[in-house]
């Protein structure tokens, strides 16, 4: 998509546009009595994949105190909202809040990364008949 960017206004945008969808793949939830962080994550992709989840979380105690908790699993494709994991605290303690939005990763099944090969493959098809087309233009203007 950002291959054939012809603005730099556009590239930005478009750029913006991904990874505000990349932190739309998962949500990181403290329950209600702090206890339990919960981890869902969307699979943007039609097929099944390997999904990972990175949720930071602060803890009581003094100085700067975050945990970060990691899931990974392999997500049903299309699923909205689907639960990695749980965590909670060893020995009954409690979180306090969510550190920040965490980070997550989906991997690209193959068929989709064929389906991007297919439309470079496409890409390099029109730009050489294209340029094939305009060669033919500059030698009948030459006649």
């Amino acid at each position: 998509m950002l291959k054939n960017c012809t603005s730099t206004a556009l590239c930005a945008y478009l750029l913006l546009m991904t990874a505000a969808h990349a932190a739309d793949l998962h949500t990181c939830k403290l329950s209600a009595d702090r206890r339990l962080v919960t981890v869902l994550v969307s699979n943007p992709y039609q097929q099944e994949t390997h999904c990972t989840v990175n949720c930071h979380v602060t803890f009581p105690g003094e100085g700067i105190n975050i945990v970060s908790i990691t899931c990974a699993k392999t997500v049903p494709g299309g699923v909205k909202d689907f639960e990695l994991c749980a965590r909670s605290r060893d020995n009954n303690g409690v979180f306090v809040k969510l550190a920040d939005a965490g980070n997550s990763e989906c991997v690209k099944p193959l068929a989709e990364q064929k389906n991007d090969k297919d439309e470079d493959d496409a890409d390099r098809l029109g730009e050489q008949i294209r340029k094939q087309g305009e060669e033919m233009l500059r030698l009948l203007k030459k006649k």
